[in-house]
C-alpha cells in the first residue's frame, strides 16, 4: 500500500515519521515522505497544495503528525486532500492526543500516543479488507 507521510514542522528532522516510515517500509508498504516547513502562522499557497495532491494519489492512506500550533495549517492541508483525493487520513502527534474528538471532525482517524504498532496494524487491515 501506498503511505504518504506528511511533517508539517518547520524542523525537518522529524524523527518520529521518519521512524513510522520505517516501519512501514520495513512491511512493505510504498512510504512517502512529504516536508512542508512553515511557520504555523502561515498558511500554504494552493500550488503547494496542488503538489501535495499530486504526490499523494494513490495513496491508501495519508498521516499528518501534528502539535496545537500546527492545528490550523493541518486542518488546510487535510480539507484541500480530501476534498480532491478519495483517501484515509490519519492525525497523529501530541495534539491528536491530547484531543482527539476535536481532531475527528477535521481526520478520518487520529493515533493516540506511540505510533509504530498502530501503523502497522491499520496498514494490514486496510489492505486484508480492500479499503484502499
Amino acid at each position: 500500500m501506498k503511505v504518504v507521510l506528511l511533517s508539517i514542522y518547520p524542523d525537518i528532522k522529524s524523527f518520529g515519521l521518519r521512524t513510522l516510515s520505517a516501519c512501514l517500509k520495513k512491511e512493505g508498504h510504498d512510504v512517502r515522505l512529504v516536508f512542508l516547513p512553515m511557520s504555523f502562522t502561515e498558511r500554504y499557497e494552493k500550488s503547494i497544495l496542488k503538489e501535495v495532491v499530486d504526490i499523494s494519489e494513490g495513496a491508501g492512506l495519508i498521516g499528518i503528525s501534528l502539535m496545537t500550533n500546527f492545528y490550523d495549517n493541518a486542518i488546510q492541508v487535510t480539507n484541500f486532500i480530501k476534498d480532491r483525493l478519495d483517501v484515509h487520513v490519519i492525525w497523529g502527534g501530541i495534539h491528536p492526543t491530547i484531543r482527539p474528538k476535536e481532531c475527528l471532525n477535521f481526520a478520518d482517524m487520529v493515533c493516540l500516543g506511540e505510533g509504530e504498532g498502530a501503523l502497522l496494524e491499520l496498514g494490514k487491515k486496510l489492505n486484508k479488507e480492500d479499503l484502499i
